[in-house]
């Protein structure tokens, strides 16, 4: 593990931050506890871990500075056009099934009223 003030820096950099007052908001402690983690040169794991879940960034980026800053880097443009996508061909085929129950459903009715010469209608 690196030092401790290369993490501090690695979470100040993703958060676009300066101060280690705006650095102990983002890791939802005191700056007393950032001074006191600071002359340890030791901090909590469990106060990277929960900072890394919840703003999504890599504990491995955070702690060593290798790998991607985000847990899984997502293309969201690309993953909504997908879905889009998916959606549309889901309401083409929805569209298909409809017309055909409605041509199942006509010819159905129509062989109620017309009947054909000789066989009785169902």
């Amino acid at each position: 593990m690196e030092t401790l003030l290369k993490i501090f820096d690695r979470v100040k950099q993703v958060e676009g931050i300066d101060s280690d007052y705006k650095l102990a908001k983002s890791l939802n402690t005191t700056g007393a506890n950032i001074s006191k983690w600071k002359s340890k040169s030791k901090i909590p794991y469990d106060v990277l871990h929960e900072y890394c879940n919840s703003s999504g960034v890599s504990i491995e980026w955070v702690l060593n500075g290798e790998g991607p800053v985000y847990r899984k880097e997502l293309n969201l443009s690309e993953e909504v056009d997908r879905l889009k996508d998916e959606n549309k061909t889901l309401k083409d085929d929805l569209k298909k099934m409809d017309d055909f129950l409605d041509l199942v459903e006509e010819r159905r009715s129509r062989n109620r009223r017309d009947p054909l010469p000789g066989v009785e209608g169902t």
